[in-house]
């Protein structure tokens, strides 16, 4: 499950094109309710309309894990290496009205090779997104 708040863009430009490259801030949370790794993130997230309809937008940013971060990894477990990392995401999308949107989306978070481990996790899922 997975919960996440997306602010709106600190200023814009009056050119449609370059308000697309002006980041937009989240914060939000991954709930793997098995009990196996969840994370907690924040960063910063781009939205390109393709159409009226249809969007993508990307991600990138810092997260917290509660993965196996030790020496030893219980059978089953991803060794994630440590409990901070890097998230991102990407999400391919669709409007249906100006405040409610369907995306398929796929989010990574690892540590890039700075701890002795790196497992990583992938997730891959659908969100629905509700502006207000």
């Amino acid at each position: 499950m997975n919960a996440e708040a997306l602010f709106a863009k600190p200023f814009d430009f009056s050119d449609q094109l370059a308000s697309a490259f002006v980041p937009r801030p989240h914060i939000g949370a991954t709930f793997n309710t098995r009990g196996d790794t969840s994370h907690a993130y924040v960063g910063l997230a781009w939205t390109f309309s393709l159409t009226e309809r249809i969007f993508l937008e990307g991600a990138l940013g810092g997260a917290l894990n509660n993965g196996v971060a030790g020496p030893v990894t219980p059978v089953g477990r991803s060794a994630m290496g440590c409990h901070l990392g890097f998230r991102e995401a990407a999400s391919l999308g669709y409007r249906f009205t100006d405040a409610i949107s369907l995306m398929a989306t796929v989010e990574h978070i690892s540590n890039a090779g700075a701890c002795s481990d790196n497992r990583g996790l992938t997730n891959v899922g659908m969100r629905l997104g509700y502006s207000f």
